[in-house]
C-alpha cells in the first residue's frame, strides 16, 4: 500500500503526463494574466519574459546562422529515433491508441507551456497606448483619408531624400549591419519612452527563399528559439520595416498592429534615408490597402502619379508576391484569423490595420504642437 502513491507521483512526472499537466496549468495562468494586463506586465513581461530574454540573447543569440537551422534537423532527427523505437514494439492495439492519444495530449500540453512561458502571455500585457499614454479612437472614412493623405505626403517626402531614381532600392543601398542598427534603433526609442526593451533579439534573414512567404507570412517570429526572422526574398524596400516588425515581437509584443506602428516608429527614428523610406512605403501600403477596399479607382489613379522609383519598389514587391503566393493562401490566412483571435485579438488579421489608429493618435497627440 505504502508503495501507491509513490507510483502515482511517479506516472504523473513523467512524459506525457507532466506535458498534459504543464498544459492544463498553462491554460489557467493565461486566464489570470488576461485578467490583470499590469500584473502580467510586471510579473512576466518585465520579469519572466526579460529574464529568459537576456539568456537567449547572451547564448544562443551569438550563433551566426539562424538557429532554427539547427533546431529543426535535431527535432526531426530525434523525433525519428522516438518513432523508430516505438515501432519495435509489439503491443496490443487499444493499448497503441492510447499510448497515441496520451502523447498528442502531451505534446500539445508542452507546446503551450513552451510557447506561453517563453513568449505569448505578453499578449496580455498593458497595450502600447497605455504605455504612450495615447488614445485611440474609431476611424472615421475622413480620418482615413486624411492619414492615406499624409503617408502619401511621408512617402514623397522620404523618396526625394534618396534622390532621382528611376529603379528599385537595391541590396547595396541598405545600410551596414542592418540588423544592429534597427535593433539598436528601436531599443532606444522604446526606452525613451519608459518600456522595458530587454535584451539584444536577434532579426534574421532566413532562406531558402519564398520559405515563409509560401507559408503566408513575409517574416515570422518564433518564440522557442527567441529570434525574429524575415524571408531572404523580400525586396530590399521591405526589409527594414519588416524586420523592425519582427524586432517588436521580439521585443515582448504580441499584437500585429503594435508591432506594425513600431516597425514604423522605428524606421521614423533612423537616420538613414532608405530605412526612413521602407518604414514609409509600408504605411502607405497599409492606408492605401485599407482605403481602395471603398475608393480602389482614386487609389489607383494616385499610384500611376506616384514617381517612378516608388513604382518600381511597387512592382518588385507585387512581383515577388507573385512568384511565391503561398502554398494554400486562404487556409493560412484563416488559421492566422483564429489564432489571433484565441490570443484574445477579437478582430483576427484585421488587427494589422490598427497601426493606423495609433498612428494617427501618436501624431495628433504626442507631435501636434500644444
Amino acid at each position: 500500500m505504502s508503495e501507491q502513491p509513490h507510483l502515482l507521483s511517479r506516472k504523473l512526472l513523467s512524459w506525457p503526463w507532466a506535458g498534459i499537466i504543464a498544459g492544463v496549468m498553462t491554460l489557467l495562468l493565461k486566464w489570470i494574466f488576461g485578467s490583470n494586463p499590469l500584473f502580467t506586465e510586471i510579473v512576466y513581461t518585465q520579469g519572466i519574459f526579460s529574464l529568459l530574454r537576456y539568456i537567449w540573447d547572451y547564448t544562443i543569440g551569438w550563433l551566426p546562422i539562424p538557429v532554427l537551422y539547427v533546431m529543426l534537423p535535431l527535432l526531426i532527427f530525434l523525433g525519428i529515433r522516438k518513432w523508430r523505437k516505438r515501432e519495435q514494439k509489439q503491443l496490443v492495439w487499444h493499448v497503441r491508441l492510447r499510448r497515441i492519444l496520451l502523447g498528442f495530449l502531451g505534446v500539445v500540453g508542452t507546446i503551450l507551456f513552451l510557447f506561453y512561458l517563453s513568449w505569448g502571455f505578453n499578449y496580455d500585457r498593458l497595450p502600447i497606448e497605455d504605455q504612450l499614454s495615447i488614445q485611440t479612437d474609431s476611424l472615421t472614412m475622413n480620418a482615413l483619408r486624411h492619414e492615406y493623405e499624409l503617408a502619401t505626403s511621408e512617402l514623397l517626402k522620404a523618396d526625394s531624400a534618396l534622390g532621382l531614381r528611376s529603379g528599385a532600392i537595391t541590396e547595396d543601398m541598405l545600410p551596414d549591419h542592418l540588423e544592429k542598427v534597427l535593433r539598436e534603433t528601436e531599443r532606444d526609442w522604446l526606452r525613451s519612452e519608459g518600456i522595458v526593451a530587454p535584451g539584444r533579439p536577434r532579426g534574421r534573414s532566413f532562406g531558402p527563399k519564398g520559405t515563409l512567404m509560401q507559408l503566408g507570412a513575409s517574416g515570422i517570429y518564433i518564440p522557442f528559439v527567441g529570434e525574429g526572422h524575415i524571408d531572404a526574398a523580400l525586396p530590399p524596400a521591405m526589409r527594414p520595416n519588416t524586420m523592425a516588425h519582427e524586432l517588436g515581437h521580439a521585443f515582448g509584443f504580441g499584437d500585429e498592429g503594435t508591432c506594425n506602428f513600431l516597425g514604423w516608429m522605428t524606421c521614423l527614428q533612423s537616420n538613414d534615408p532608405v530605412i526612413q523610406y521602407s518604414g514609409a512605403l509600408a504605411y502607405w501600403r497599409e492606408t492605401a490597402n485599407r482605403l481602395a477596399w471603398v475608393e480602389r479607382d482614386s487609389v489607383l489613379a494616385d499610384i500611376e502619379k506616384l514617381p517612378a522609383g516608388i513604382q518600381a519598389d511597387l512592382a518588385e514587391i507585387k512581383a515577388v508576391r507573385e512568384r511565391y503566393p503561398g502554398f494554400f493562401p486562404q487556409v493560412s490566412t484563416a488559421i492566422y484569423d483564429q489564432y489571433l483571435q484565441a490570443q484574445g485579438i477579437e478582430e483576427g488579421m484585421l488587427n494589422y490595420a490598427r497601426v493606423i489608429h495609433l498612428a494617427r493618435a501618436w501624431r495628433n497627440q504626442r507631435l501636434s504642437p500644444s
